[in-house]
């Protein structure tokens, strides 16, 4: 056993007396130890080095050690001369010790050598432990010993941090708006003192005065005073002191914050690392702020699977995005500012590996199979982290040429693997180098011919129909068995010409034709020729001539052939060609037919006993001279090769004797997908066309983008570049289908037309024309019961679907939020009802009438509902106890496109003093003006003691300061300070109507605000001007409308009138009938003298048929395709304004060039009979364009509103009358 510390300890005090009193110092020797050698040098005894063994290193606790953190750890180490417990003293050796963590030690210093302190904390691992002799001591091999250390499992002990919505707040103030909640997180430490990796459980405490936490919500209430300080703590478990920070309430200060993006960039290409926030400038009053500024991403559209969740602080993945930058600093300044870019894919190129090769031997056809896979091509431009594959087709890989060579064939390919999401193909194809070989002929090789005995003649063979391209032909005459019967044999126009000589029967003698072709492997036909001893008759046979006409599903043949003889009892063999190419070489005993178009050459063979006798005739079948009818099916195109399936559909609108006009709506994103290599909102159509009702080869009919004859391309023979056609690509065409991909133009409304014939002139053309209607949105589900009905309202048939919704009410305010499934669901069943009650107009209503003790309501609608709700021309009405709301579906799309949040509110408010406010509230911003659309207002109002029901007016006014009008009555009229007017201190008469059965007034406005209702007579207009207000010949339109001027102008001359009950209906589309009677009107057109027809579907009892044919008459207008005029049908923006510019021209007008000549961003749709017409009205000021998505179009296949036309009448009606 190891000596005892006490010895130690008293020899190395003896060794301290020793120096101290400079006597000679000697140190005391264990008891065990061997004598040391002594030398003695100048008089001076040195204790030589001795050699030692280390045999092995002892460790305590069998080398073995569990920390916990609670405290360190001590093990012992001894150094062992032997297999025994022959201990080496620690005077002669050096420990050392090494190992993952550094604090892990152990001593040399005297009383303590091998003594290895571990701490509470130490790391997991071996650490190795060295005893070396010490130099000048002793000598010998140093020896090593393993101690393990190990951790117990790691447990959360007390709180690191404390993080609000993700910023660390521990030990800090936070400066919290009274009315919000904030999301409460922490980090913890374990008993290491190291971060917990784990989740645990924390408690938060010292809520008070108004801010409290449930759970993780930390809630600052309303009501908290402004300054209000707390402190919260955050604990873990048990732990005893915890983590703070402080709270303090302030009130929000928006009002003078100012925060933008700068240099924001729309779009940014995925690199595979999170994408950098934009910068933003923040203002506070005058000051320019930098920190307290914090970014949030959430996915619009889900083009991809994302790997990040909704509001993350970074986004990596492609996408389309809305980023929010809040700005929130500790004196309660907050400002946000959102804005949305996408994410694109990053291009990646495919190229074949230098040892890729494709083939096979010629069959005749332009396709083949392979057997390719990913890994024979490199994918360049990919990040190098990312996992991404291909996908490769393997069939119907089209060769240009079907002839024996070398090509390059475009292997189609697709993106695959984990990140393909992220990524497209620069080319959805890779060109790989292919091959045909020569294939083996497998056709007749070999003939027998009889030839007549004692008679010279020749006889002309035709080649093998299957061999194409025959180059070199090499005959050889071969000797018979019995004599010479070939006088030569010759080749002509790949026939091979055998002129025979006068031989005796019997005899025969074969002819070798080499043949070398393009397609074949070289091979050899024989000719053998048996003369026989028989009559030639060639001459008796009669075989005649025969020209048909093709007729599908006929089948064709000659008459068969006769023969003079008094006994005909042999044999009738036929072989025959087709259009100069032998189509078989063995005869056959039956008369062939064909139904194919062609000329056919038949030889009719006669042989018997006696006799032997050929005839040639011939059999044309031509092409059918009949006119064809070309129709179209259009489906949508699968799902597995539209990515787009799901989020649109297809209508039939319309379709007749060479057209067919299909609807595409949209019900939700698209999302950007590969066609042709270029990323765009693409739709698929899957087209089959017919002629005369059957099947047809789509690669024989002809395409155009504008049906003029110069322009017509064979299907078949369309480059890649001339399947893009306008808006379209055709793609897949083969057989008896094509596919059409319509580009969306961005999700945005669009339109474009393409056009089919049977022949490069453009005979039987067909025109499909598509209009694609975008639309975005999403859904959740809701409660709400709904039902319909269907009642006559000023003589229309209108189908309402109402959806009941209890609100929350409290303190006076009522608010309801309706969930897009349940307006979805509703919308569905108004569709519904409408097309069985065959309605002229459709509602959704909202009803969430409460007591006569709210104030207020707030009716929240998913602004993706508006859309759709709105696409379906379908007005909205929102019913509560302040009133009923009738916005017409104009309104609702004016609504969509000024708000971007998610949600809007519809905003209702009755004031005192008989004052309603109206709003449309998109989050902090409101929605006043209703541009093109329109809203009818219904109101309660009981007349006061001394008032009549016809003095009662309402107006509108104000502009969102507290003091709208000086006085009124006597009074001062106020408002809240956000509500907002049409226009600075206006005031508007409204035109109201009062029933007093009902006790209700009605008005119609296109602008939003706050209405006074009274039988007192106001100054109307702005400041401190007075105006009378202008007269308005119709209730649904307002002084105010941009189209009033125009429409009370005609009204008042008498060219336009009402729809009935006093209406006008501005936003109502206008029938090609129509258009015309007001285009009669605006030329003062004397129309009764016109007594006759002009167009088929205008019979002469139609109300418009005197008019139609003035036009007509006129040149103005000469009907649609097919000779009809289509009266019914909407006319159109450039059907519009061509009939008006040939108005003009017929009149001997000219008109001003008042405004500089402009290209509409969409010009490339208007027609070409169009493209005149638009730019003489657009220059004379008659038409407009319209901004859409900051593009200048004039959308020229838009259906006309009753407005529009109106503007543009009453415009011309200044020009030329």
């Amino acid at each position: 056993m190891k000596s005892s510390y006490t010895k130690r300890a008293l020899a190395f005090w003896l060794a301290v007396a020793m120096v101290a009193t400079s006597a000679p110092m000697a140190f005391a020797r264990e008891p065990d130890s061997v004598p040391a050698a002594s030398t003695t040098t100048s008089g001076t005894t040195v204790t030589a080095a001795e050699q030692i063994t280390i045999d092995h290193i002892g460790l305590a606790e069998s080398g073995k050690v569990t920390v916990d953190g609670s405290s360190e750890k001590i093990v012992q180490a001894t150094a062992y001369s032997d297999s025994a417990t022959t201990e080496i003293p620690d005077t002669k050796l050096m420990w050392t010790i090494s190992g993952p963590d550094s604090s892990v030690t152990i001593s040399n210093d005297i009383g303590t050598e091998g003594k290895i302190t571990i701490p509470k904390n130490a790391k997991n691992g071996s650490y190795t432990v060295t005893a070396t002799p010490k130099a000048g001591t002793a000598t010998g091999t140093a020896k090593t010993a393993t101690l393990t250390v190990e951790r117990k499992a790691a447990e959360p002990t007390t709180v690191d941090k404390v993080f609000v919505d993700g910023v660390d707040v521990t030990g800090k103030q936070i400066t919290i708006p009274a009315g919000e909640t904030r999301t409460l997180s922490a980090t913890f430490l374990d008993q290491y003192g190291e971060e917990f990796k784990g989740s645990a459980e924390v408690s938060y405490t010292g809520g008070t005065n108004g801010i409290s936490v449930e759970g993780t919500q930390l809630k600052v209430d309303g009501s908290a005073s402004d300054q209000t300080t707390v402190t919260i703590t955050a604990k873990c478990g048990s732990e005893l002191t915890g983590k703070t920070f402080e709270v303090k309430v302030a009130k929000k200060k928006t009002e003078d914050v100012s925060i933008v993006f700068k240099d924001f960039k729309k779009t940014v290409e995925y690199t595979g690392t999170p994408v950098t926030p934009p910068a933003v400038e923040v203002k506070v009053g005058e000051e320019i702020k930098t920190g307290n500024v914090t970014y949030k991403y959430e996915p619009v559209a889900l083009v991809n699977t994302l790997s990040e969740d909704v509001g993350k602080n970074s986004v990596t993945d492609v996408g389309t995005y809305r980023v929010t930058a809040t700005y929130d600093d500790t004196a309660g300044h907050v400002g946000y500012v959102s804005d949305i870019f996408e994410i694109t894919p990053k291009k990646v190129t495919v190229t074949a590996q230098p040892d890729t090769k494709i083939s096979k031997a010629y069959d005749g056809t332009t396709t083949m199979s392979s057997s390719l896979s990913g890994s024979n091509f490199d994918i360049a431009g990919k990040v190098d982290s990312d996992t991404l594959t291909l996908e490769v087709t393997n069939t119907g890989l089209a060769y240009p040429n079907a002839d024996v060579g070398t090509y390059a064939v475009n292997v189609p390919i697709k993106l695959a693997g984990d990140d393909a999401k992220n990524y497209e193909l620069s080319a959805a194809t890779v060109s790989v180098p292919a091959e045909i070989t020569k294939a083996e002929f497998t056709g007749t090789k070999e003939q027998s011919v009889s030839v007549l005995a004692n008679k010279a003649d020749t006889y002309t063979f035709d080649m093998p129909t299957d061999v194409a391209g025959l180059t070199d032909l090499s005959v050889s005459i071969g000797t018979g068995n019995s004599g010479d019967v070939v006088e030569s044999a010759t080749i002509r126009n790949n026939q091979l010409e055998i002129k025979t000589k006068s031989v005796a029967s019997g005899k025969t003698q074969a002819v070798d034709v080499t043949v070398n072709s393009k397609n074949y492997q070289a091979f050899t036909v024989r000719y053998t020729l048996n003369v026989v001893d028989k009559t030639d008759v060639s001459n008796k046979i009669t075989f005649t001539d025969k020209t048909e006409t093709y007729k599908s599903g006929v089948s064709y043949q000659l008459s068969n052939p006769k023969i003079d003889l008094a006994s005909a009892t042999g044999k009738w063999t036929y072989t025959w060609s087709k259009d100069g190419v032998q189509t078989t070489s063995s005869g056959s005993e039956t008369m062939p037919s064909f139904t194919e178009v062609g000329t056919y050459r038949v030889t009719a063979t006669y042989e018997d006993d006696a006799n032997l006798g050929r005839k040639t005739a011939t059999l044309t079948i031509k092409p059918a001279a009949v006119k064809s009818t070309i129709t179209v099916t259009a489906t949508q195109m699968s799902s597995s090769k539209d990515d787009n399936y799901k989020y649109w559909d297809l209508e039939k609108r319309s379709s007749g004797d060479g057209y067919l006009n299909l609807r595409a709506d949209a019900d939700d994103y698209l999302v950007r997908q590969s066609v042709n290599g270029d990323r765009y909102y693409w739709i698929g159509l899957d087209i089959t066309p017919k002629i005369n009702g059957q099947e047809c080869k789509v690669e024989d009919l002809y395409v155009s983008g504008s049906g003029k004859s110069d322009t017509w391309k064979r299907m078949g023979s369309l480059s890649n570049k001339e399947c893009s056609i306008g808006d379209f690509y055709l793609d897949g065409i083969s057989g008896n289908n094509f596919y059409l991909w319509f580009d969306t133009d961005g999700d945005s409304d669009n339109s474009d037309t393409i056009y089919l014939a049977t022949d490069k002139n453009g005979s039987n053309k067909f025109e499909l024309y598509v209009d694609f209607d975008s639309y975005s949105g999403s859904s959740s589900s809701s409660s709400g019961s709904s039902s319909s009905d269907t009642s006559k309202v000023n003589g229309d048939r209108v189908s309402t679907t109402t959806v009941d919704k209890t609100p929350s009410v409290k303190n006076g305010s009522a608010t309801v939020t309706f969930s897009s499934s349940a307006l979805s669901d509703a919308l569905d069943e108004n569709k519904k009802e409408a097309k069985r009650e065959d309605a002229d107009k459709t509602y959704i209503e909202l009803d969430v009438k409460t007591s006569k003790s709210v104030d207020d309501t707030t009716i929240t609608v998913p602004r993706s509902s508006l859309d759709k709700i709105a696409d379906e021309d379908t007005g909205l009405k929102l019913t509560t106890n302040q009133g009923t709301v009738t916005f017409d579906y104009r309104a609702l799309a004016e609504i969509y496109d000024a708000c971007d949040k998610t949600n809007i509110e519809f905003y209702l408010e009755e004031e005192d003093d008989d004052q309603y406010v109206l709003l449309i509230k998109d989050g902090s911003s409101d929605v006043i003006d209703l541009g093109r659309g329109s809203v009818e207002v219904t109101f309660d109002y009981k007349l006061k003691s001394g008032e009549k029901s016809s003095d009662v007016k309402v107006y509108r006014i104000g502009n969102g300061d507290k003091t709208w009008l000086a006085t009124y009555g006597g009074s001062t009229v106020y408002g809240a300070a956000d509500v907002y007017a049409a226009a600075p201190t206006y005031v508007t008469d409204m035109k109201a109507d009062y029933s007093s059965s009902k006790k209700k007034v009605t008005f119609t406005t296109d602008a939003l605000g706050t209405f006074l209702i009274t039988t007192d007579t106001l100054k109307t207009g702005s400041g401190s001007t007075t105006t009378t207000p202008t007269y308005n010949a119709f209730v649904d339109v307002p002084s105010s409308r941009w189209s009033a001027t125009y429409i009370n102008k005609l009204a008042s001359l008498g060219i336009i009138n009402g729809t009935g009950g006093g209406y006008f209906e501005p936003t109502l589309y206008v029938t090609r009938e129509e258009f015309v009677k007001m285009l009669a009107g605006v030329a003062g057109a004397n129309v009764t003298g016109y007594t006759s027809s002009r167009f088929p579907d205008v019979p002469l009892s139609r109300w418009s048929a005197p008019y139609i044919a003035w036009a007509a008459d006129r040149g103005i207008t000469t009907g649609t395709d097919g000779g009809n005029f289509a009266p019914t049908m909407r006319i159109t923006r450039e059907e519009m304004a061509t009939m008006i510019y040939r108005y003009v021209q017929s009149a001997g007008e000219t008109l001003p060039a008042k405004n500089t000549p402009v290209i509409f961003a969409d010009a490339n749709l208007i027609s070409g009979w169009a493209q005149t017409p638009v730019s003489v009205m657009q220059q004379a000021g008659i038409i407009d364009g319209n901004v859409t998505n900051g593009r200048y179009t004039f959308d020229p296949k838009v259906s006309a509103s009753r407005e529009e036309c109106a503007k543009m009448l009453a415009v011309l009606y200044d020009l030329v009358r």
